[in-house]
Parts: C-alpha cells; structure tokens; sequence
C-alpha cells in the first residue's frame, strides 16, 4: 500500500538550479548532440523500481543488462517518431498503432477551438496526442487470454480501444490511460451559442489566455500592387508608338 504522500509534485531534470543544455537554441539542440539514451534509460529503470518498491512494500528485483539495452533502445525509437522530420510519425511504432501518413509530430499546445463533454473522444485530438495516448495504453494495458478486437469502443470494464485509428482494426486492453483536460476550470463552453464563457468565481492563480477569432469577411487586407517606374515608362512610350502607328493607318487609308 503507497503511503500518504506529503508533497504536491516530484519534478525531475539533470540540473538542481540552473538549466544546462550547452546546444540549447542552437542547430545542434537536437536528438543526436542533446539526448543520452543510455542516461535516460537508467533513469527510467531507476524511477520504475521505485514506483514498484513503494507499491510492492518490498525491493524490487534487479534488472539485468538486456532491459537497458531494450529501453535504450525503445528511447531511440521514440525520438525517431516524436523528434525527427524523418521518419517522424510514419515510423513503424506509430504506425502501427495509427494512420497518420507522412506527418511531423507537432510540439505546438495548439489552440482550443471548442470544448467536448466526452474528453476521451480520439478524433479530435491532434496526431501526437493520439500517439501518446495510444503508445502508453498499448505498453501498460493487459490483454485478456483472448484478445479482443474492436472499432472504436470495448464493452468490457475499464478497457479501452488501442490502434482502432490503423489500417486494420483495434483491440481492447485493460488501462487506465486517460487524456486529461488541461483547461482553466473558469472556462465553458456552449455548443448550443458555439461560445466561450469565463466565470471570475472560480478564477484563481492559473493562466489563462484566450484570443478572438474572427470570420474572413470582418478583417481582412487589401493590397493593390504598383508597376515600378521604368514599367510605367515603357507602358506609356508603347502606348504613344501605337497611337502614332494607327493614326498613319488612318490618314493612308482615307487618302485613298
């Protein structure tokens, strides 16, 4: 049984005061120069043992080299998907949990646009949600002895559809992964007006940040371009020559 835990949050990075990362806004800030697979892993590793100390009551068992090869390995694969143009998210892990085409995993929050009752609904969320979603429910999910296919939803307790947005169907796992609403409790949302609405009752310390969208037709620019003036030069010397040319045509045809 987990203790009560007396904190809020547990953080954890490579430095203790001062963020250090020497390719940091630099073109060498990428997977290749920034990340050390085989330092995350252990840190991996480290902090599952933990989790499975305090759960179990009792020391985990060690883990032999063959689990840090495999993590280290599963980390580089993860950054082939989520951190590099090439494959990005058409890398096999990510298709084979979704179709997503050619596509680059977008770091972008984005922006709220509506707001769903039903946050567990999959297709509108972004390509890199769905992949995270589905990653971590298909490795910390249990398969029933017989595995189940699906489309969409399961009808057993608890069980959720992984990999029903890939080329073939999906199927139920038993998981707890859930996508969780990172939205100031101060908004709503009426799909009925298609408005947002801020209670001040319940604005506390959070941020919250919002912008106005407006239709096409309330704000927009126009632009008239201007020939420069040598074009204005030719243009009118062409249009004197033309005006010479047909009125010696007409004088020679009604002299005739």
């Amino acid at each position: 049984k987990l203790p009560k835990r007396t904190f809020n949050a547990c953080v954890l990075t490579e430095y203790d005061d001062k963020y250090v990362n020497p390719y940091a806004q630099s073109g060498l800030d990428g997977p290749d120069n920034a990340l050390n697979y085989k330092k995350m892993a252990d840190v991996a590793i480290a902090l599952a043992r933990t989790l499975a100390t305090m759960a179990n009551g009792e020391p985990a068992p060690d883990v032999t080299s063959g689990v840090v090869d495999s993590t280290t390995a599963l980390l580089e694969q993860l950054a082939d998907c989520l951190l590099r143009a090439e494959p990005g998210l058409s890398c096999p892990l990510a298709q084979a949990l979704m179709s997503t085409g050619n596509e680059v995993a977008s770091h972008y929050t984005g922006v709220l646009r509506t707001l769903r009752e039903n946050v567990q609904y999959q297709h509108d969320k972004s390509h890199m949600a769905r992949f995270v979603w589905n990653f971590l429910a298909d490795r910390t999910g249990k398969v029933d002895a017989e595995m189940k296919n699906c489309t969409h939803e399961c009808e057993g307790a608890g069980e959720v559809c992984v990999a029903h947005l890939a080329t073939g169907p999906g199927h139920c796992v038993n998981a707890t992964t859930k996508y969780v609403r990172a939205v100031s409790p101060s908004l709503s949302f009426s799909t009925e007006k298609w408005l947002w609405s801020v209670d001040e009752s319940k604005l506390g310390d959070d941020p919250l940040y919002t912008q106005s969208e407006w239709h096409q037709s309330v704000i927009g620019t126009s632009l008239f371009l201007r020939d420069g003036p040598h074009r204005e030069q030719a243009t009118f010397l062409i249009g004197v020559g033309l005006t010479l040319v047909a009125g010696v045509v007409s004088f020679c045809v009604s002299t005739r």
